[in-house]
């Protein structure tokens, strides 16, 4: 009988996992993303990068070519497959979203397959079991030749597609979908991204994923219950293409910063034009680079406050805090007091960088903000 999901699935492997949905958010291997967190990553991978995993990659395809053309292998070319594997999975293994998944058992997975005694057993089958190893074989080399060739073509695609995007200048929702509708039915926008053509697979943009879905209930953000969407992969390209239209869904997109030039995610209908990471060369966010034209030398619009995640988050607890002291909730004493607090944050956030990125949604957190309040006023 198959009982309903209640767990995670624990398996994070780069040829196979899941993710849990759970509204504009999703699990995975233990980790809270936003939508099209995976998708930013990709699209800011650098073009050096992408070149060194072109040629392990290049190596793989060659043997699997020389597989499937005449069936069998060499011992050198079970080697040689499992080295370029182990190549593209020492390359990615500190790098984003590559990072998140379980790097050492998927390495242990490669280990197996690729055993000496596995090898010799694929030289000369003698049972079923025997032949079903080299198949085996052929799909791991296959999975990392995807790996490869879904984050080069994908990478062309959320480029292109944010740079589609952005010449609109409109970021309703319903001029996200209209551009969505426009760019992925224009059969040369995905005819252009497919630059993986020295590999013998089918490298296009797959605009229909295979999905296994599932219903399960898991616990939540905040240690409560939901019921969500578990989904299970076993291309890269299929999670990807779903998460990018499961964020554009959300109204979460990415946009190109004026400033550095990175792509950042958009989670809100707020107008942000540059990013909040601290830009290398000046020592201080985009945002707060953008402001000033004679350090950056370029003519930069000025970015709305209004529009900052600093001030975004600030003047959510702002109306919830106004929101409780008219109904009564929390008195005026302690209602002013967690405005004060409030108001700190946002002051320090700022100016620390740091804070900013990794304290301050953390800390204004609107229960820990009213047990201070609360413990300030009593005091």
């Amino acid at each position: 009988m198959i009982r309903l999901e209640t767990t995670a699935f624990g398996t994070y492997l780069l040829d196979y996992f899941s993710i849990d949905i759970v509204g504009g958010k999703f699990l995975f291997n233990g980790n809270e993303f936003s939508l099209g967190e995976f998708t930013k990553d990709i699209a800011n991978l650098p073009d050096e990068f992408i070149s060194k995993l072109l040629s392990p990659c290049y190596k793989i395809n060659d043997v699997y070519h020389s597989l499937r053309t005449f069936g069998t292998l060499t011992h050198d070319d079970f080697i040689n497959a499992k080295t370029a594997i182990l190549e593209i999975i020492n390359l990615i293994k500190t790098v984003k979203p590559f990072c998140y998944y379980n790097i050492k058992k998927s390495k242990e997975k490669i280990d197996i397959v690729f055993h000496d005694d596995s090898i010799t057993r694929c030289l000369s089958p003698k049972t079923q079991e025997d032949s079903e190893l080299i198949d085996y074989a052929a799909q791991s080399m296959l999975s990392y030749i995807y790996l490869v060739n879904d984050t080069v073509n994908f990478k062309n695609i959320a480029v292109k597609f944010t740079d589609f995007f952005m010449a609109d200048g409109s970021r309703s929702k319903r001029d996200i979908a209209l551009n969505t509708m426009c760019f992925f039915t224009d059969p040369a926008a995905i005819k252009q991204v497919n630059s993986t053509k020295r590999l013998d697979i089918l490298s296009s943009v797959n605009l229909r994923p295979w999905v296994m879905q599932v219903p399960v209930v898991i616990p939540d953000f905040d240690l409560n219950f939901s019921i969500g969407r578990r989904l299970y992969f076993t291309r890269f390209m299929d999670f990807l293409i779903t998460e990018l239209f499961e964020a554009l869904s959300h109204g979460h997109y990415l946009w190109k910063c004026g400033v550095c030039g990175k792509y950042f995610l958009m989670t809100t209908a707020h107008n942000r034009m540059y990013c909040s990471d601290v830009n290398a060369e000046y020592g201080a966010p985009c945002a707060n680079v953008a402001c000033h034209k004679k350090i950056v030398k370029k003519d930069l619009k000025k970015e709305n406050k209004k529009d900052s995640p600093i001030y975004i988050l600030w003047q959510k607890r702002y109306n919830s805090i106004r929101k409780n002291k008219s109904t009564g909730k929390y008195s005026a004493a302690v209602s002013a007091e967690a405005k004060k607090i409030i108001d700190a944050k946002r002051d320090r956030a700022r100016i620390d960088f740091d804070y900013a990125k990794d304290g301050y949604e953390k800390e204004m957190d609107l229960d820990l903000i009213y047990e201070e309040a609360i413990k300030n006023v009593d005091a």
